[in-house]
């Protein structure tokens, strides 16, 4: 497998109503990857995204819309307004070349408060096998990977702060090793993104934060087929 892939979007839509009123809306955007050489090993990629969104259909269709039919009606029985529940979730690729895959998904839920949460994944595969590669299969064996990636993740948070003391809780270097999760991260041409997700070491308004690592000066490397 060579060459460029991409990522053709197909998405699951729909809306529900009680007692006449819209009471939830959900549009589910999942990826379905193409390549001039299709494989057993992509259509299992595909497959998996798209069994994802069906389960994340019904889970509107059934969980949601069931706690916004409550919602509804005790807000009907208090006289306040009731504000219409949403979930979206959405993808983007943000490497695809010869046989890996690379690419975060967002996924919104509003549930009638001040504000909805936004809960980012991602994925990094290798499409000739149909296998996650995990972050450490980034460096050589033995490594201390994490300690690489962290030291220019603090760097980057300790000059964001001296611009703007509001991006974090508190000691933005304290807080990215706290914080640190080796599942979130994704490639991009540039390099690998490691994310925080919204209202982890800043406060919500500061959204996701990310971090540009790049490959060469941590010894990383993009695997080969």
């Amino acid at each position: 497998m060579s060459g460029e892939i991409y990522a053709v979007s197909h998405s699951i839509t729909g809306e529900k109503q009680f007692s006449g009123q819209m009471v939830l809306t959900y549009d589910i955007e999942y990826p379905q990857f193409v390549t001039f050489s299709s494989t057993a090993s992509l259509r299992r990629i595909n497959m998996e995204y798209k069994e994802q969104a069906a389960i994340l259909a019904q889970y509107a269709q059934v969980t949601l819309f069931a706690e916004a039919v409550a919602d509804f009606r005790g807000r009907a029985q208090e006289g306040f307004p009731f504000f219409p529940y949403g979930l979206t979730r959405t993808f983007t690729l943000t490497y695809g070349q010869d046989c890996i895959i690379s690419l975060y998904l967002d996924e919104y839920t509003f549930t009638g408060g001040a504000h909805g949460s936004t809960i980012r994944t991602a994925d990094t595969w290798q499409a000739r096998t149909a296998a996650r590669l995990p972050l450490a299969s980034l460096f050589r064996p033995g490594v201390d990977y994490q300690e690489r990636i962290l030291t220019v993740v603090i760097a980057e948070a300790q000059h964001r702060a001296q611009e703007d003391p509001n991006l974090y809780f508190g000691d933005p270097a304290e807080l990215v090793v706290q914080s640190f999760d080796p599942a979130n991260f994704y490639l991009t041409p540039a390099g690998i993104v490691i994310y925080y997700q919204q209202s982890e070491i800043g406060p919500y308004a500061v959204g996701i934060q990310t971090f540009l690592v790049p490959y060469g000066p941590v010894g990383a490397r993009i695997p080969g087929c």
